[in-house]
């Protein structure tokens, strides 16, 4: 419950379904899982574009990977990945 309000506190438009399933998965898995849900929309420029970045900057391909899907984990409750956690 406390993990559910702080994200609601910061983040207050983000769907309550959405972020008990991030407070329940942990946010790591809920990256990894929305990446994996929309791998096959993205372009492999998009998948060779980041590695380009870690390449040239040594960042971790994990953590950019994740920064670049915080947008799509944040778009709402209608997207597939959440259908089977949230209902």
């Amino acid at each position: 419950a406390q993990v559910i309000e702080a994200i609601n506190g910061t983040v207050s438009w983000i769907p309550v379904g959405v972020a008990k399933w991030v407070a329940d998965v942990g946010l790591d898995v809920a990256l990894d899982l929305t990446y994996d849900a929309t791998k096959k929309y993205s372009g492999s420029y998009f998948e060779e574009e980041m590695k380009g970045i870690c390449d040239a900057s040594g960042a971790d391909y994990k953590t950019l990977r994740r920064i670049h899907m915080i947008g799509e984990l944040t778009k709402g409750y209608a997207c597939n990945v959440f259908d089977c956690c949230l209902i």
